[in-house]
């Protein structure tokens, strides 16, 4: 009631060294989940849910969400109409006034934010593209994206840390405010460069791949006899157990034979999984069918960073102190194949 914002009470809570509500449950022991097992911040979503609840007001609350998964209908939150509400259940620890005090002003500020969308509309807007690939160098979290509006007559976006924004300094983050067009822009060069690389590399693909065939007739009739051996050997350990069981073979001859035909058939499986390897680089990962290939391969240098380009070709971007950005794209193992087959095949 003091004109405190929501994310500056969690901020206080958070400084305070107050203990969120799950870690203080943990502590308690009404909680006995390992995921609360250590400290979690405070966040802007409970201190909300706090200020709304009646059970500060004495009162039990019940039926607040329905599941009916066994009629296909997800877990959802019902209007508070539908609520089952027992009052004076157990004592209060704010009064009713204050609690009313305290809903106006969250009614005022619910109407005021939603007065506000679409203000500054007429200055331009743009839609997230990468949303839910952006995240925190510090602490794993993902990124929010921020809308910064400068005198009324600028719009710009920016990502930012939550857990930075809700617990600043102690939150173990360093302050990140990366701007959105800085990071697009770093974006679009990066995947200009991985496309470049890899239309260059399918054409290395194809020179080295050339003329093969006979290379490929080959491994597989390797393959096909190195299989009717490793057979014969498994069925040679099979029959030195027979005859030393029936007493044929005394057991210094039974543990000699066996040694052999062990180590006979360890050296035919490792062939085998050489050959396998060299098949696999040959046929799949040493072609235009290498999954990087034909994602990178296929694709101009883009006017611009759309959200369907983004999330088709970057698995992940990290964002670390002083606008450091790491990406991380897809196919990133399958690449790693071909250029070390690639490597290979030039050093042969």
């Amino acid at each position: 009631m003091e004109g405190v914002s929501n994310a500056g009470i969690v901020r206080w809570l958070n400084n305070s060294g107050i203990l969120s509500p799950c870690y203080y449950r943990y502590q308690k022991g009404i909680l006995i989940d390992q995921r609360f097992a250590q400290p979690k911040p405070w966040k802007v979503e409970t201190v909300k849910n706090i200020l709304r609840s009646q059970v500060y007001l004495g009162h039990m609350v019940q039926g607040r969400r329905r599941s009916e998964f066994y009629a296909g209908i997800p877990d959802r939150l019902l209007p508070k109409s539908e609520w089952t509400i027992v009052e004076n259940t157990h004592e209060a620890i704010i009064s009713q006034a204050d609690f009313d005090a305290v809903q106006s002003i969250c009614d005022l500020k619910q109407k005021e934010y939603h007065a506000n969308l679409g203000k500054y509309d007429h200055l331009g807007k743009s839609e997230n593209i990468l949303k839910g690939l952006v995240y925190c160098g510090d602490c794993g979290r993902p990124m929010v994206r921020y809308k910064q509006v400068v005198k009324g007559k600028k719009v710009s976006y920016h990502y930012m840390c939550p857990n930075y924004a809700a617990m600043l300094e102690r939150s173990g983050c360093a302050y990140k405010f990366l701007r959105e067009d800085i990071l697009l822009d770093a974006l679009s060069q990066l995947i200009g460069k991985e496309i470049e690389q890899a239309v260059d590399t399918v054409r290395l693909a194809r020179h080295l791949s050339a003329g093969k065939e006979g290379q490929i007739t080959a491994r597989a009739a390797e393959l096909r006899r190195l299989n009717l051996d490793l057979e014969r050997a498994e069925n040679r350990k099979k029959t030195v157990m027979q005859d030393f069981l029936a007493g044929e073979l005394s057991r210094d001859e039974y543990e000699q034979l066996k040694i052999c035909c062990t180590g006979e058939a360890e050296r035919l499986k490792n062939r085998i999984l050489a050959l396998r390897e060299e098949q696999h680089c040959q046929s799949e990962t040493l072609t235009g069918d290498n999954p990087w290939l034909k994602t990178f391969g296929g694709l101009q240098l883009p006017d611009r960073l759309t959200k369907e380009l983004a999330h088709g070709l970057i698995q992940r971007i990290t964002i670390y102190e002083n606008d450091r950005i790491e990406v991380i794209f897809k196919y990133r193992d399958e690449r790693e194949q071909l250029l070390t087959a690639i490597n290979k095949e030039v050093v042969a």
